[in-house]
């Protein structure tokens, strides 16, 4: 990497948390991915990589755990040009669902929908396969809550995996307000989908429905939920 000093403020055009580090040498590799078409609320999510590239100028590197991580090289990629795209239309489809659009107008916004949401899945898997070929660290960077199924996906297919899953909610709900590949959906997804996912943690879940604490109790030990009210 080029020569970098920790204790500097960074430069506007320099790349995430001010450093310039290429493709080539960095250990460490963040995949954006700016769609997030199905949130239920509010908005904005799809400007999450621009917005925390921004923010992360502010950010010291030194780490109390790992020293100079900054020392293995943190590239992040430039998001892909379809899923950029297919942010917008996904949205507005379900922004027209939601204000009541006729039946079979909404079928077709479901389909359109779920058809973005796909290619998210198919564009994100194919930025991470060849990082993880190559035994560099990932980190995806979105957008809402749908948008790391292709990483998942990728990664359970090399070797054994648990998810960690920091969230108010589940994210347990089958096709949420229609929509496959709902930001509600993801763990659903990733159970039904990533066999090998052995199992998934949860902490600090707080919000869920009736479904959803079936699918935790009728998982047989593969999702391990720690309620908010029980850590209370």
């Amino acid at each position: 990497m080029t020569v970098f000093d920790p204790d500097a403020a960074a430069s506007k055009d320099s790349g995430l948390f001010g450093l310039s580090t290429r493709y080539a040498d960095a250990k460490i590799v963040v995949a954006p991915v700016p769609f997030a078409a199905t949130v239920s609320y509010g908005g904005g999510a799809e400007r999450g990589p621009d917005a925390i590239l921004a923010a992360s100028h502010q950010v010291d590197l030194y780490d109390w755990h790992f020293g100079r991580i900054y020392e293995a090289g943190i590239h992040l990629m430039a998001p892909d040009p379809a899923v950029v795209a297919a942010h917008a239309p996904a949205r507005d489809a379900v922004l027209a669902n939601q204000a009541g659009a006729e039946q079979s107008v909404a079928a077709g916004h479901v389909r359109a929908v779920d058809a973005a949401g796909a290619l998210v899945n198919e564009s994100l898997r194919e930025m991470v396969e060849p990082l993880l070929d190559e035994d560099r660290v990932v980190g995806v960077l979105g957008g809402d809550h749908s948008i790391p199924f292709g990483a998942i996906a990728a990664a359970a297919e090399r070797r054994p995996l648990g998810i960690l899953h920091v969230d108010a909610h589940a994210d347990l709900r089958v096709a949420y307000e229609g929509y496959a590949w709902s930001h509600a959906s993801i763990m659903h997804n990733v159970l039904q989908r990533c066999p090998a996912v052995s199992r998934i943690v949860q902490l600090g879940v707080r919000d869920y429905s009736e479904g959803e604490l079936r699918a935790i109790h009728g998982a047989d030990g593969r999702v391990i939920s720690h309620f908010d009210a029980d850590w209370q």
